[in-house]
């Protein structure tokens, strides 16, 4: 969940800096209906609606903390 609030604050911050005029709700709106751009590798796109990325990372939490679930994860959880 960290990681999804770094980047809802990256973006902000991005779209907050590059709204021109006064900033308020309906110029922050405009500039995100045509956004598009990429917050270091992780592209975000709203010119074609709210949805903004697909992409989705399955994880599990370990002793060292989060871990990515990989096709060989996948194999040894269903063991």
């Amino acid at each position: 969940m960290s990681l999804e609030g770094y980047i809802v604050g990256k973006m902000f911050v991005k779209l907050a800096e590059t709204t021109p005029g006064a900033l308020n709700r309906e110029a922050f709106m405009k500039q995100v209906s045509a956004s598009k751009f990429d917050l270091g590798g992780i592209p975000i796109d709203f010119t074609k609606g709210n949805q903004g990325s697909d992409l989705i990372v399955a994880s599990y939490v370990t002793r060292a903390g989060f871990a990515e679930v990989t096709p060989e994860v996948w194999k040894q959880m269903l063991h």
